[in-house]
């Protein structure tokens, strides 16, 4: 972001503006007194929390009428913060959100947050289609005034400072996964099995989550990388984002050479060759994860979507987004600044409602079953908090 007084961001790597590209998980928070309902994405790409004000007047994706927008006359709670001066976030995929640093309640999982520090946009200009609003999850290096995970942490006393996601790949419609979990204060089994593998994390980019890359490895034994690279591992990035020559490099080996379907990163294969692809392999901190032909590549209607993409004006190290981090149950480890994988869980395990106590930290939360577009719930248990969510897609 280019405001002086925040820290530097960029969060998301070229996406496709199609409807192909695949939802992030949202929770639904409230805002204000009485309290605003907002939908926002849980971003570990990302450090500032916003949401879209009622005084937003850029075009288009600024408001619309089905999305709803912080009335700050309404809430007897709200107050400025600071000298009111424009701090501008600039994403990676062009969007530029101009906001204003305020403060009041917020509430997310039942447990309310006090005079929290929040930015209130008044401009938003993007060709990604975009819901109320973003709750930042970047590494705990980074300052930043509006940092959410902290305050809730220290209000809801979780002994582990961990944030879990997981995605139903069990609940997949059009190719698009329609559901998953957040979870607060540690890994909750209900959402995976077998142990959580932890890797010690690094800073990429100056202020992101990342994994160093020692290899990319294909079926025949080819290294595509050429070069020790650190990739940014992000929940608020949809595809797997590769710099150009690396894309190139495994597109042509491994993609039978996928075009962009829509020229706006959405890369599409020839769906007769997808019985000829291979499992290849990456290796992140010493650690071998087999990418499998399923895990390549999704179908959408009648096209064969690879779940990598690249931009020729793009400078970012590579990116693990939701199309690496749905295969598994990932945690973020904000003490140990480490992040944990483990594997999915097993049949039916995590289909049905109600809740179970989490391994570490108290974690606990129960699967939401119930809306499938657009909505999400937020519940506290005892200590522990957990989001439970419903990846919406994105409005168009």
């Amino acid at each position: 972001m280019t405001a002086p007084a925040r820290s530097s961001s960029v969060e998301t790597p070229p996406s496709s503006t199609s409807s192909a590209a695949i939802p992030r998980l949202v929770a639904k928070v409230q805002l204000g007194t009485p309290a605003q309902d907002f939908l926002v994405h849980l971003d570990t790409g990302s450090a500032v929390f916003w949401v879209r004000s009622a005084d937003c007047a850029s075009a288009a994706q600024c408001r619309k009428t089905s999305q709803a927008a912080f009335n700050k006359t309404l809430s007897s709670t709200f107050a400025p913060l600071g000298n009111q001066t424009t701090n501008t976030i600039t994403y990676a995929d062009g969007t530029t959100v101009g906001c204003v640093t305020s403060q009041d309640t917020l509430s997310i999982g039942g447990i309310a947050l006090r005079n929290r520090p929040f930015c209130l946009a008044d401009t938003i200009v993007s060709k990604t289609a975009l819901h109320d609003g973003i709750i930042g999850l970047a590494p705990p290096s980074v300052v930043e005034e509006t940092n959410v995970f902290s305050a809730l942490t220290s209000a809801a006393g979780f002994k582990a400072q961990q944030v879990g996601f997981w995605y139903n790949t069990s609940d997949i419609v059009d190719g698009q996964i329609q559901s998953g979990a957040i979870s607060f204060g540690g890994p909750d089994p209900l959402y995976y099995s077998g142990d959580v593998s932890w890797l010690q994390a690094t800073i990429a980019t100056g202020n992101h989550w990342g994994l160093p890359v020692n290899n990319l490895t294909l079926a025949d034994g080819t290294d595509l990388i050429t070069a020790p690279t650190i990739a940014i591992v992000d929940s608020g990035s949809t595809f797997n984002y590769l710099p150009p020559a690396l894309f190139n490099r495994i597109n042509l080996a491994q993609f039978f050479n996928s075009t962009n379907f829509d020229g706006a990163g959405t890369y599409v294969m020839n769906c007769s060759l997808v019985d000829k692809l291979t499992t290849f392999t990456i290796r992140l901190s010493g650690v071998e994860f087999k990418i499998p032909p399923e895990q390549q590549y999704f179908k959408f209607r009648d096209y064969c979507v690879i779940t990598f993409t690249t931009s020729s004006t793009s400078t970012l190290p590579p990116i693990l987004g939701i199309q690496f981090l749905k295969s598994h149950y990932t945690v973020f480890d904000y003490k140990r600044f480490s992040i944990g994988f483990a594997g999915p869980p097993s049949a039916g395990t995590a289909l049905g409602s109600g809740g179970s106590s989490g391994s570490q930290g108290n974690g606990t939360s129960s699967k939401n079953t119930a809306p499938r577009v657009g909505a999400s719930l937020a519940v506290a248990a005892a200590s522990a908090l957990v989001a439970l969510l419903a990846a919406a897609p994105l409005l168009m």
